[in-house]
């Protein structure tokens, strides 16, 4: 968790959730969290961890690698613009700069709005 937001734990993650609902505060939490159920997750239930591509299925690979999403990816560039280079930016963190500094920005709702409907539309957590 300290990969995506160097800040926690904050009143500032129950304000990113804002009025969003129970199923999404679901699968934001568990993009936040790292703790998606996808195959790396439930390898000891599934006799492999790879997702239908190939690849070893974690939630990053899901979110920013695996070809089977690419035309959902391509939305989800096009809705968050510069935030899709950064795990920290579409997930609401806060991370460090080179000199150790927290840096700040402001919480972008239509960024965590367009991953939650990724995870949603990818079905995949």
């Amino acid at each position: 968790m300290k990969n995506i937001d160097a800040c926690l734990p904050s009143k500032r993650t129950l304000h990113l959730r804002g009025e969003i609902l129970r199923h999404q505060t679901y699968l934001f939490t568990q993009l936040r969290t790292g703790h998606a159920w996808v195959n790396a997750k439930l390898r000891k239930l599934y006799e492999d961890d790879k997702c239908e591509c190939g690849a070893k299925e974690t939630f990053l690979d899901i979110l920013v690698n695996c070809p089977l999403l690419r035309e959902q990816r391509k939305q989800l560039r096009k809705k968050i613009g510069d935030s899709f280079s950064s795990m920290t930016r579409m997930l609401g963190g806060w991370e460090r700069n080179g000199q150790g500094k927290i840096t700040q920005w402001p919480i972008d709702r239509t960024v965590l709005n367009a991953v939650i409907e990724f995870a949603e539309v990818s079905q995949r957590f």
